[in-house]
């Protein structure tokens, strides 16, 4: 007994020694990671991922983690970095309900060390992988209950609930937001098919979806920033206002929040200027 479970737990041993033999190693920082490592020694958080939003990124959940943890020693990285790395390999078998075969694992491995792993280093190690890896791991861990349940197996609410809270954070990442609402979207079909429900598969949905209407309010916004910085495009007036209003809110510093609430409530609200402009 004792030697079948040495032999099942092998190869995410292995992946945890070299994933933390290469994290180790790895210069850092590098790319934006000093950016992003200082964030926090001259802004608010809030304010920083508020004007992201409205400028730049609704990546607001990953690039919140980014800011933290990059302000924080390498080490906590380095360390966290490859033990999310094998929970993702654990997850992908979890997925299959394979954990006990050990060609699984070793496959799960080889497909995550075949990684074009030197191109992590272009943007910063430490941005690319908090960027993608960790949100990977907490949407591969958000689907397991739901891989559970599928088998037959219980669900505890609080199971549940963290799984619900991975997805939004997950998801906040575009691309792995995209591939998990279409595979969910699947399986709903699936279970409707089969006369099958379970409130987990709905709220995982849901928060895909939340996910992307945030991206696509936030994308609405950078495009109306770039028509006015450009000085034209469609909308005329009412974007090059918008976009005044924006660098208004720059100008003004980080530090004013209750302005850049404003201009997020407005952006939500459908109630901007550009907005009514664009309509008519």
């Amino acid at each position: 007994m004792l030697k079948q479970k040495s032999i099942r737990v092998a190869p995410y041993l292995t992946m945890l020694a070299v994933f933390g033999a290469l994290f180790a190693l790895v210069p850092v920082p590098t790319g934006d990671d000093s950016m992003y490592a200082g964030i926090l020694d001259g802004y608010p958080l809030d304010a920083f991922l508020l004007q992201q939003y409205l400028t730049w990124s609704a990546r607001t959940l990953v690039e919140a983690v980014i800011c933290v943890v990059a302000h924080w020693p390498p080490l906590v990285w380095r360390i966290c970095t490859p033990v999310f790395l094998t929970i993702c390999a654990w997850c992908i078998v979890g997925l299959a309900d394979a954990h006990r075969s050990p060609a699984a694992g070793w496959t799960a491995a080889v497909l995550l060390f075949t990684l074009e792993w030197p191109l992590l280093s272009t943007a910063g190690w430490m941005c690319t992988t908090l960027c993608f890896v960790w949100p990977l791991c907490a949407g591969l861990l958000a689907v397991q209950p739901l891989a559970r349940w599928h088998r037959g197996e219980a669900v505890p609410l609080w199971s549940g609930i963290l799984a619900v809270a991975g997805m939004l954070y997950a998801a906040n990442m575009e691309q792995i937001m995209v591939v998990a609402t279409l595979c969910l979207l699947g399986y709903a079909g699936y279970c409707i098919w089969k006369k099958r429900s379970c409130w987990l598969l709905w709220a995982l949905l849901a928060a895909c979806l939340l996910n992307a209407a945030y991206a696509a309010r936030g994308k609405d916004a950078d495009a109306r920033q770039c028509g006015a910085d450009h000085g034209g495009g469609h909308g005329g007036g009412a974007i090059l206002a918008a976009g005044e209003q924006d660098r208004q809110v720059t100008a003004a510093g980080l530090g004013h929040r209750q302005a850049l609430f404003a201009q997020m409530l407005d952006l939500f609200t459908g109630a901007a200027h550009g907005d009514l402009a664009l309509n008519d």
